[in-house]
């Protein structure tokens, strides 16, 4: 019984270092639309010159640019701060209905953590008694 509960404590931890490094992934990617937003506001504000005068105005498109990278980075960091609470709940053994929601919030990043999910599924029941 006892080679039992250090077993699930090892998969808790595994899958506590798994969320850490997802999240870590998580902000990493997160932060590469950073250079499209740089290049949205320097055309907002007129830092590039204009070649074609029948072409777009360059402000839309700057706009546009910073918009939609914008939206991606905040996507992403928040998606990367959920993942770490999420892992440091687990270290806690403590909200795992949010870790499986977070888990399932991002799809890409979920799949090699789902193996472990299976396994620590069961531990909720254990920690309930």
């Amino acid at each position: 019984m006892g080679d039992s509960k250090q077993q699930d404590a090892e998969y808790l931890k595994l899958l506590t270092i798994f969320h850490y490094v997802v999240a870590g992934m998580m902000a990493l990617w997160g932060s590469f639309p950073i250079i499209h937003f740089l290049v949205g506001i320097g055309l907002v504000f007129g830092s590039f010159n204009q070649s074609k005068p029948g072409g777009p105005p360059l402000e839309f498109v700057g706009l546009l640019f910073a918009f939609v990278a914008g939206t991606f980075i905040t996507v992403g960091w928040t998606l990367a701060v959920c993942t770490f609470f999420a892992g440091r709940n687990l270290a806690r053994r403590r909200h795992y209905m949010y870790c499986l929601i977070v888990l399932e919030s991002w799809r890409p990043f979920a799949c090699p953590l789902e193996r472990f999910w299976a396994r620590a599924r069961s531990l909720c029941s254990c920690d309930r008694r």
